[in-house]
């Protein structure tokens, strides 16, 4: 673990309880990176699976070679039995439900598993919204709920969760992939720097090395355009 300034203190608060079979758990902290090495997980027999959950700032999780930014609700799934990178890149607050390994087997082929860590799953919109918000909600519950009722509550969490990596492993077309982690990125500089005035869609295009036609594609394939920019207009192919 490492922070920019390790002369500074590290500001962190941090509480869980279990919910069933589950570990759930609110943390607030400041920027700061974590890096689960091989070493660390050869010496470590935990081998829980992680949902991280960001509801403020952002965090860019990478594992099994995908890498992506956690914001407004999205979350994703790290395996602790195997290396992964955390980090804040900003302030944040995030739930982090740890899920005992044997329940996400047993619900789960290996397959999307393997295809799930790592990848960024949405809180704005479709099956990743539903879950990301029931998600949120099973962490405000407190220690004082009945045993039967919190092993349902857990229950129903995992299976929507397994719901919510089902449909994403499922969209495994490279193109879609690198796009949406493309559109991540840019979002993220945009969010950065949204009230600078000088703000240009090529300015922005220049930090995230892409095209300003590669950017504004990536806008239309949602119906959208970047916020707050004026897009000029390009000529030529796109780069």
């Amino acid at each position: 673990m490492a922070w920019p300034n390790p002369r500074q203190p590290f500001i962190a608060e941090w509480g869980g309880h279990p919910i069933g079979e589950l570990h759930v758990s609110t943390m607030r902290a400041d920027v700061h990176s974590v890096i689960r090495s091989p070493a660390m997980v050869r010496s470590d027999d935990t081998g829980d699976f992680l949902v991280l959950v960001v509801t403020d700032g952002h965090v860019r999780v990478t594992q099994n070679g995908r890498s992506g930014v956690l914001e407004q609700g999205s979350f994703a799934l790290l395996d602790c039995a195997a290396p992964f990178e955390f980090e804040a890149e900003s302030n944040f607050r995030q739930v982090v439900i740890d899920t005992p390994r044997p329940l996400l087997e047993a619900r789960l082929p290996q397959r999307v598993l393997e295809q799930g860590t790592g990848l960024p799953i949405s809180g704005i919109s479709g099956t990743g919204r539903l879950v990301s918000r029931f998600l949120l909600d099973v962490a405000e519950q407190d220690r004082t709920l009945p045993t039967g009722s919190a092993v349902s509550i857990s229950s129903v969490a995992l299976d929507l969760l397994v719901t919510a990596l089902t449909d994403s492993a499922t969209e495994t077309d490279p193109t879609k992939i690198s796009h949406a982690r493309d559109l991540a990125e840019v979002q993220r500089i945009v969010e950065r720097q949204l009230h600078d005035p000088a703000l240009s869609l090529s300015r922005v295009a220049a930090e995230a090395g892409m095209s300003v036609r590669h950017i504004q594609n990536l806008f239309r394939e949602q119906g959208t355009t970047p916020p707050r920019l004026a897009v000029p207009h390009t000529g030529g192919a796109s780069t």
